[in-house]
């Protein structure tokens, strides 16, 4: 990631066009100036931050976050009560002056199973420390539009939805600068009524969640190979759009593929003996995994997910609390989170190896800044730009 500060230092005059890209702080700005950012990311780290020493100053167009999801009393964004802010979005806290913007906004909220074909309210509290307006992109969702200064119950309402909607998008809470909760729920047939249900950031509407055992990066487990294991990757939330593609490899001795046709993904989505399967119709897609039936060949199953793309913000970084779930005959027995992803392009989630005459599973949750081609190559395979 190149530091913005260079990029303004060797720009002359009063109007500084930055290239659309993601950028590190500090940002210094020590000159009355108007910065374009076209929809830059500026990333804060510490005390780094995007600073305004000097009045006159305009920012259009910018993403300015800290690289945790904690703050704490950190200001991503220092500026004067002058500073112009124009389409400024922010994740972290705000001063102007002698005013400090630490607002207690939830970053995500889940709003669980609801009920289909009735409407649902919910309510959460929001303590600001400027008038806001609220407002929501997702169909079917309308949101309490106003918000003061101190502590405000905010009230979220479903339309009639069918059976099966999935609902994800974000609240907007607007005040000077932009912050954004990322929403997320699902309509059902069976699930209750929300008549004002209190919710919580982050909350798992998983009915047996107390049942999962979390895994830890490198921990091994002995697997029961009675039946298909499914592996399933999700997410909470992305902050910019992003495509994220499953691919197991099904390795021999020496940990290479034997022919093309033993790396499964959206192009070959059947292992050759039907032992490894991609289901990309449902959402999210999943493998399944029939180690009974493995040719004697295979030794490992090397299940991996790459981000589309070439371009440079197309990273992991901005995937927020990725996991993998396990279960065994669609029954949810682990979660592997995927912790401290950063540039990387490409991991290898999860590995099944023979050990013996029975199957283990081991967490790696590990990668490269390279993409797909690189991964492919370490497995074996040659990829023809």
């Amino acid at each position: 990631m190149e530091y913005i500060q260079n990029i303004f230092d060797n720009t002359s005059g009063n109007v500084v066009n930055i290239n659309k890209n993601i950028y590190k702080a500090p940002l210094k700005i020590n000159r009355p100036c108007k910065i374009y950012g076209n929809g830059s990311v500026i990333v804060c780290s510490g005390r780094n931050a995007v600073i305004a020493t000097v009045n006159g100053v305009e920012l259009h167009d910018f993403r300015i976050e800290s690289d945790k999801e904690n703050t704490g009393k950190n200001f991503v964004l220092e500026c004067r009560d002058d500073t112009v802010l124009d389409k400024i979005y922010v994740r972290g806290n705000v001063k102007r002056n002698n005013f400090n913007d630490i607002p207690e906004i939830p970053a995500k909220i889940n709003l669980g199973d609801f009920r289909s074909g009735a409407e649902n309210t919910y309510c959460f509290p929001l303590e600001l420390c400027e008038n806001a307006r609220l407002y929501t992109d997702i169909s079917g969702i309308s949101v309490t539009p106003q918000a003061k200064t101190g502590t405000n119950t905010i009230t979220i309402a479903t339309e009639a939805m069918s059976s099966g909607i999935s609902v994800f998008g974000r609240i907007y809470v607007i005040s000077s600068v932009i912050r954004e909760i990322y929403l997320s729920g699902k309509a059902d047939k069976n699930a209750p009524v929300r008549e004002l249900f209190p919710i919580k950031s982050g909350g798992n509407s998983n009915k047996n969640a107390d049942d999962i055992v979390q895994l830890q990066k490198g921990q091994r487990i002995q697997l029961d190979t009675a039946g298909a294991i499914q592996i399933q990757f999700v997410s909470e939330y992305t902050d910019i759009p992003l495509e994220i593609d499953g691919y197991a490899f099904m390795l021999q001795d020496g940990g290479k593929v034997s022919r093309d046709e033993d790396m499964i993904f959206w192009g070959n989505k059947n292992s050759p003996d039907n032992s490894v399967k991609l289901y990309d119709n449902s959402s999210p897609p999943y493998f399944s995994v029939s180690t009974g039936n493995l040719p004697s060949y295979v030794k490992k199953i090397a299940v991996c997910y790459s981000v589309y793309g070439d371009e440079p913000d197309k990273i992991f970084r901005f995937v927020h609390n990725p996991y993998i779930r396990i279960f065994f005959n669609n029954v949810e027995k682990y979660n592997f989170l995927l912790e401290n992803l950063t540039q990387e392009k490409t991991i290898a989630g999860i590995e099944i190896y023979r050990h013996h005459d029975d199957w283990k599973l081991n967490c790696i949750g590990a990668g490269y800044n390279a993409g797909l081609k690189r991964m492919c190559e370490d497995y074996g395979l040659e990829v023809i730009d």
